[in-house]
């Protein structure tokens, strides 16, 4: 059977998974505090960032001056582990993963449902059961969907153009499994709020004009 939830360690409740950081280690390969313990206990640490100096990075082990970190209060030394360059190349390679990069998306959708008080009624498995029961593609050009979040390497952004992007077939109901699709970026921006029948219809006209 899976496991579903764990008590946080310090708060003592009984959270889901998601709620606790990954940990290889850990019990169900989860950290023993919370999210948000956690970063309760972070907020109290105040290192400041040193103003000169040099230390290695924990990635390239190259040994850099201190303007080459970012600040991290929560760590002895007052700097991130990892130089700035090897910070970002992390993000890019972790988005760059498909749970990774739904995550993002997922996230950043919550975050503006958040702000204008409407209720999520997805999940980030619902997002990933419509991207294979899709069969990786845009719902509406077939094309392969993508999920790189690093700099372009294309003059026409090709590596990025077909990014998965989550739409709202309806947009008269509210957000739910029932009633989002996959979109590549760039068909999103084009449909904007369009239904799926008037965009058709609308690059229809077009195709046919040219």
């Amino acid at each position: 059977m899976d496991i579903l939830q764990k008590p946080c360690s310090i708060c003592k409740v009984l959270k889901p998974l998601d709620c606790f950081h990954n940990l290889k280690t850990g019990k169900y390969k989860k950290h023993s505090n919370c999210k948000e313990c956690r970063a309760k206990y972070r907020k109290n640490l105040s290192y400041s960032k040193p103003i000169n100096g040099k230390i290695k990075c924990a990635k390239c082990h190259i040994i850099k001056t201190v303007d080459d970190f970012y600040k991290d209060r929560s760590a002895s030394t007052g700097l991130q582990s990892c130089c700035k360059l090897c910070m970002k190349e992390n993000i890019y390679e972790s988005q760059s993963k498909l749970e990774g990069y739904i995550s993002k998306i997922y996230n950043n959708l919550v975050n503006q449902l958040n702000k204008n008080n409407i209720k999520n009624n997805i999940t980030k498995q619902d997002i990933l059961d419509i991207y294979y029961k899709q069969d990786k593609k845009c719902k509406l050009s077939s094309e392969l969907l993508t999920y790189y979040s690093g700099p372009n390497l294309t003059i026409d952004r090709y590596e990025s153009k077909y990014n998965i992007t989550i739409d709202k077939i309806d947009n008269n109901k509210p957000y739910n499994k029932d009633n989002i699709q996959l979109l590549g970026s760039d068909i999103h921006k084009m449909k904007g709020n369009l239904s799926n029948q008037e965009f058709i219809r609308l690059c229809n006209l077009i195709s046919n004009k040219n």
